[in-house]
């Protein structure tokens, strides 16, 4: 799959799918990405608060000393940028929540952290969102990929 500039914005689940015992199989295609990121091949977009969500599942799962060094190898990855939320990207994270999760049932609720990425994503413009969520499949702000398709 081709993509513009090559970036792509990467969910959690595809770090957490690499560490295992998470919720999906798929850990060979997400290692495979994240080698590409690694290679240059593509250039790796994270959002901050995705390192929070990586850290507290991997610390609620295992601990914090793993947890630490996961961070840490997460930041050390080449071609791989992350990038801060500010008060436009955090407003707009508000109404997408609003706008996808009003009236649903909760377990069908895109993440604050989800809509923080769509948010930026939507702010960067034809970037897509790499994930294996399920739940934003409803999203229209945004590309979203499933890491089989790349």
């Amino acid at each position: 799959m081709s993509l513009l500039n090559n970036k792509i914005i990467i969910d959690s689940n595809i770090f957490l799918d690499v560490i295992g015992g998470f919720d999906n199989n798929d850990s060979l295609k997400s290692k495979e990405v994240l080698k590409k990121v690694e290679d240059g091949i593509y250039k790796g977009i994270v959002i901050a608060p995705c390192l929070t969500e990586v850290y507290y599942k991997i610390a609620d799962k295992r601990d914090d000393l793993i947890a630490k060094q996961i961070i840490k190898n997460i930041l050390s990855m080449n071609n791989l940028e992350i990038v801060p939320v500010g008060r436009e990207e955090s407003l707009k994270a508000g109404r997408i929540w609003s706008k996808y999760n009003k009236g649903k049932k909760r377990d069908k609720w895109l993440s604050i952290v989800d809509c923080l990425i769509i948010s930026i994503a939507s702010l960067l413009r034809n970037v897509p969102i790499l994930t294996w969520d399920d739940r934003f499949n409803v999203v229209s702000d945004a590309k979203i990929i499933n890491p089989t398709y790349i």
